[in-house]
């Protein structure tokens, strides 16, 4: 799996994978004067959830770092299954969601439950 995120690569800590989804994109729509509507397809929209495995404290910190708050914008480098290619693209990172849960495991703590959702520009 290929996840780089502003060329620090996260495929290590993604968990089974990430969810993909093409969500296509209309122009404005005219309705006709038979009451047909109207609208032209602009182009799809790729959407990407990226579950991440449990993490050390620091790692989490580092991860975070790549994910300024505000929903900028993030170079975003994956498979695509749809273009069966390894692309790169502008991506906007809409939330970070985390029920983060805390775990210790041979006298390390990991932290673990963070999503990033994504949406190309």
């Amino acid at each position: 799996m290929i996840a780089i995120c502003n060329g620090t690569d996260l495929s290590p800590y993604v968990g089974q994978g990430y969810v993909y989804a093409r969500t296509p994109q209309y122009g404005a729509t005219v309705t006709t004067m038979d009451g047909t509507d109207h609208s032209a397809k602009l182009r799809d929209r790729v959407e990407l959830t990226v579950p991440l495995i449990p993490v050390t404290l620091e790692k989490l910190t580092e991860i975070l770092q790549l994910f300024p708050n505000g929903g900028a914008y993030v170079e975003w480098t994956y498979f695509d299954p749809f273009l069966g290619v390894t692309t790169t693209k502008q991506m906007k990172y809409e939330t970070r969601e985390s029920e983060l849960r805390s775990v210790l495991i041979n006298g390390t703590e990991y932290y673990g439950g963070l999503t990033i959702k994504m949406i190309e520009r």
